[in-house]
């Protein structure tokens, strides 16, 4: 009798920790979700999550393997299938989770054990910390940076978008200037998140005429040139505005998302395509004038 009710209450334990899994996926992707899929925010939510997550595990009987591998499950594989099918080098992200999962499975337990097991807690919880601000602050960033932007030394083909701006804009690439272009959607929130770091750097080089910038539109979506130049002057973007009428300019430069940033140089030859956005790439702005003056 007494084993069968110990079976049954490994059972519950371990449907409990696979409960529990389910609750932390929610939680850490819908962080993800609210802070435009910085990769930062997913990574902390899920060490935290997981960590007091295993530690009410780990509190509640004895340490079962089993119920640590159901909590960490459910986030393990979504995250597999959604983010390492597009990033295969984040996987540490998934070592680091493990190991806040079985900090918290033994951390209960440790404090009241022999000191050696308490100190080695410490050791391993102190080592966690210190890899993930190196991740945050430094890894994450230049990671997406790599992902996000490719350099190229291609031709730029011959185009012609329709202004926008009352003003002037540029609507084509001209001889000895470098040509910006920022494809974007009003209904893009990637697209929205970006701008304020696109109006930063068109503002760090409004000093250079010869640089030029220009944020395109497109009736993907059902944008027109007015609900662009409305959406442009409610958010405060004073970048020269032009509209790409059933996305054939762009079309011209590949199969591009949104948004997407074309640099073309003096020569006309395409120096940088760059697809999407991740508020963890927290050196774009700086690098991204870096490498205009560069040019």
């Amino acid at each position: 009798m007494e084993a069968t009710l110990q079976r049954k209450g490994g059972l519950k334990k371990r449907l409990i920790a696979l409960g529990l899994g389910i609750l932390v996926l929610g939680i850490v992707f819908g962080l993800g979700l609210l802070s435009l899929g910085d990769i930062r925010v997913i990574y902390i939510a899920g060490v935290i999550a997981l960590l007091c997550s295993a530690i009410w595990v780990g509190a509640n009987g004895r340490s079962d393997w089993i119920a640590g591998g159901l909590l960490v499950l459910p986030l393990f594989a979504v995250f597999g299938f959604v983010v390492l099918a597009q990033i295969p080098a984040l996987w540490f992200v998934l070592l680091f989770w493990a190991i806040a999962a079985t900090i918290g499975l033994f951390a209960v337990k440790a404090v009241g054990a022999r000191a050696r097991d308490g100190l080695a807690v410490v050791i391993v919880s102190a080592a966690l910390v210190a890899c993930s601000l190196w991740c945050c602050i430094s890894y994450f960033p230049k990671l997406l940076a790599n992902r996000l932007n490719r350099f190229t030394s291609a031709s730029a083909p011959s185009f012609a978008l329709e202004p926008v701006t009352e003003g002037p804009a540029p609507t084509a690439w001209k001889p000895g200037n470098i040509l910006v272009m920022d494809f974007f959607a009003t209904w893009c929130v990637p697209c929205k998140a970006e701008l304020p770091e696109l109006q930063a750097a068109y503002a760090d080089l409004s000093d250079n005429s010869d640089v030029q910038f220009v944020l395109i539109g497109s009736d993907v979506g059902g944008d027109t040139p007015e609900r662009v130049r409305a959406f442009a002057k409610k958010q405060r973007i004073t970048v020269p505005l032009a509209f790409d009428p059933g996305c054939r300019v762009r079309g011209k430069f590949g199969s591009l998302g949104l948004p997407s940033i074309i640099v073309i140089d003096r020569t006309g030859q395409v120096r940088l395509i760059r697809q999407g956005y991740n508020p963890a790439e927290t050196t774009f702005r700086r690098d991204f004038v870096r490498f205009l003056k560069t040019l």
